[in-house]
């Protein structure tokens, strides 16, 4: 198999054997790879690597698969890392749990290898920020806005569609939703979905009038 690009893995499982040799591949593979022990080290390294992906065991000594989802979740971190869940078996109680968690890939273990190489090559593959009117186009109304406040939190559910978000956070508001998109430069551009109108795109600018933030007539109009 060919090597996937350079890029960063956290795998989180509590058996230092099973560890261990999933890093071993995932070298092998070209993938630069930390491994973390519990659900605390986890979140931890979480925070200090950025990782492009997770392999998350389910069972972990001091919490669940499931709270680390649900603190990442919190963090908002989910949107720019793909979850792989692994567990060792695929009981009912597994699939109850994974159905807590999200729309994640689900490898049982032990993995095999061309399954995980697969998983990586559909997660890794280049899928470039959406912009602006790219999200406006998708937002027609609040139920659109579901689907992608769905999609925001679940990178699985994003490569699905070819989505990335990479760059945007999101408010909900007493009539909707605002997301809020931020470029390299520190622009910020807001889209937002409302209950009585379609989906309007406004560029933010240093010293815009509050009056200019406006919810448009038409499905896209941009300042």
């Amino acid at each position: 198999m060919a090597p996937l690009k350079n890029t960063s893995v956290l795998i989180v499982e509590d058996c230092p054997d099973t560890a261990l040799s999933t890093a071993l591949m995932l070298n092998l593979w070209g993938i630069r790879s930390v491994i973390a022990y519990d659900g605390k080290s986890a979140l931890q390294q979480v925070e200090n690597e950025r990782p492009d992906v997770i392999l998350l065991d389910l069972w972990l000594p001091d919490m669940s698969g499931v709270q680390v989802v649900q603190k990442l979740r919190q963090r908002q971190v989910l949107r720019e890392v793909a979850l792989v869940v692994l567990s060792g078996s695929a009981t009912a109680k597994d699939h109850a749990e994974l159905r807590k968690i999200g729309r994640h890939k689900h490898l049982t273990k032990p993995v095999e290898p061309d399954a995980l190489h697969s998983v990586l090559t559909t997660y890794l593959q280049e899928i470039g920020p959406m912009d602006p009117p790219s999200l406006a186009q998708i937002l027609t109304d609040l139920n659109a806005a579901a689907d992608v406040l769905e999609a925001f939190e679940n990178r699985a559910l994003q490569m699905e569609r070819n989505w990335n978000f990479h760059g945007w956070r999101y408010e909900l508001i007493p009539w909707g939703v605002r997301f809020i998109h931020r470029d390299g430069d520190k622009n910020e551009t807001e889209v937002f979905a409302t209950l009585s109108t379609p989906t309007s795109v406004v560029a933010k600018t240093r010293g815009a009038r509050a009056a200019s933030h406006y919810f448009a007539e038409t499905a896209l109009e941009i300042e």
